[in-house]
């Protein structure tokens, strides 16, 4: 009730200030709503001296009637009204005497209103509006400290855009300030925009955008495009004609020097040729870098076939017995035709002779198969051991 009446004692000496100059203008009808403000003043009759109050600013013009208007809304709990009857009072009449109370200027009171009801830019503009007309105002601090509030508030009232970004970290750009990393609740106020997304060694990308008041734009999911980024890779090797796969794929042969533009990242670089073993790496491109491959191409050692030994073995026999029966007919026969029975103990020591020539031919190509196979063992561990040291191959026989 305090506050009413302090309310009330402001409009009266602001209210009637000019009654005297209107009775001297002998305007009956203006003193007849003057007599009924006073009365409804009285009787603290807010909705009829609202009423009274629109007729006597119909009726002679005067802003100050429309501050009275503002009060008397603001006294009835009709805040919205309240501050649009002030706001059209400040139009026209932007004027308030530094004398008077600062609780009772009218962008003080549109502040204090539109900050009840939630109103933060009518709040925001008003007390702005005040602090420029009135720079040393001594309650300046305060008034600051609830344009900050107002602002906070404000901005997380406004819609927001949902952001992401994959991968994440991009920076967002609205026009050419900084706004933040995604993933983001990016608070909008109503209006276009152009977004855009950055993020290093990724194709940026902008974003045309419409927000719409009191609603949250849709959400925002954005797959960022690696920029793609080059290396090199040249491969030498001494045997002519061996394919180039890089990732499983032909790209040459030796022997030149070959020079292929790839991919940054992780390859697999292999070099092979009938009768030898295959040649790999593994190698990993930088951008701009130059990967220099020299590749030693180890040749297949093929086994000695076994058939080819009992072959041989069996041609040498039969050359040996061939032989052993020719001399065994020839020698037979002189011996029979001068002595028939030294010719048959002849003949009978010749045949045994013969027969260890034979058995020993048979010994002799076992025991050359058997030196053969050893020795191609021991160069087959050689060759493989060869491979896994110079290619880090592993090689299964």
């Amino acid at each position: 009730m305090a506050r009413l009446l302090s309310i009330a004692l402001l409009l009266v000496c602001f209210g009637f200030a000019g009654s005297s100059a209107l009775a001297k203008a002998n305007t009956p009808e203006v003193n007849r709503l003057l007599q009924e403000v006073d009365q409804a003043f009285k009787s603290l009759d807010w909705p009829r001296l609202v009423e009274l109050d629109q007729k006597l600013f119909r009726l002679t013009k005067e802003p100050k009637y429309l501050y009275n208007l503002g009060i008397d809304f603001g006294n009835m709990g009709k805040l919205r009204k309240s501050i649009d009857a002030l706001k059209r009072y400040w139009k026209l009449n932007p004027v308030y005497p530094a004398e008077r109370k600062e609780e009772g200027h009218p962008l003080i009171v549109i502040a204090k209103h539109a900050e009840k009801i939630g109103l933060c830019q009518d709040t925001i503009k008003a007390l702005q509006g005040y602090l420029k007309l009135r720079p040393d105002s001594a309650n300046r601090t305060l008034l600051e400290v609830r344009i900050r509030k107002c602002e906070t508030l404000l901005k997380d009232l406004r819609p927001k855009l949902d952001l992401r970004s994959s991968p994440s970290a991009a920076h967002i750009f609205l026009g050419d300030k900084f706004q933040g990393e995604t993933p983001m609740m990016l608070p909008l106020d109503p209006g276009q925009y152009k977004l855009r997304v950055v993020k290093k060694k990724y194709i940026a990308k902008e974003i045309d955008l419409e927000v719409l008041p009191n609603k949250d734009p849709p959400a925002i999911a954005l797959i960022l495009e690696r920029i793609k980024e080059f290396g090199q890779v040249r491969v030498r090797s001494e045997v002519a004609g061996a394919e180039v796969l890089v990732d499983g794929k032909v790209i040459g042969k030796t022997p030149l020097a070959l020079s292929k533009r790839l991919a940054v990242g992780k390859h697999r670089v292999e070099i092979r040729k009938g009768g030898y073993f295959s040649w790999t790496r593994q190698i990993t491109l930088a951008a701009d870098e130059t990967n220099d491959l020299v590749a030693t191409l180890v040749k297949k050692i093929e086994p000695t076939s076994k058939k080819a030994v009992i072959g041989w073995l069996l041609v040498g026999t039969a050359v040996l017995s061939e032989a052993a029966a020719i001399t065994f007919q020839v020698r037979a026969k002189d011996y029979l035709e001068n002595d028939p029975a030294f010719g048959r103990e002849k003949g009978l020591a010749i045949g045994f002779h013969v027969g260890a020539a034979v058995s020993a031919a048979i010994a002799g190509g076992l025991l050359t198969w058997w030196f053969l196979e050893k020795d191609e063992k021991k160069k087959r561990a050689r060759s493989s051991n060869f491979l896994v040291t110079s290619s880090g191959v592993h090689l299964t026989w």
